[in-house]
């Protein structure tokens, strides 16, 4: 139904800065690089509701956002 749980799983990022690749291994819901890399190339990512299909694209952690990876995980990702 397009809504976020309520409970959302937190992911508390370190780095000022994370590529999405290695932004999706954190979350532990992949078992490989290489099953992330197609998962974010055929349109199963997205942070706060905008699809991410570049694997390499780099984003500064600053404030939380909401990431979706696949169809029913969802986490919400906090600097430390």
């Amino acid at each position: 139904q397009h809504k976020l749980p309520d409970n959302l799983e937190e992911i508390l990022i370190s780095d000022m800065e994370i590529s999405l690749l290695d932004l999706i291994i954190e979350s532990n819901v992949v078992k490989s690089r290489g099953e992330a890399k197609r998962l974010i190339e055929q349109g199963g990512v997205e942070i706060d509701g905008v699809k991410r299909t570049r694997f390499d694209e780099v984003f500064a952690i600053a404030e939380p956002f909401n990431l979706r990876v696949g169809k029913k995980s969802f986490f919400k990702v906090k600097p430390k």
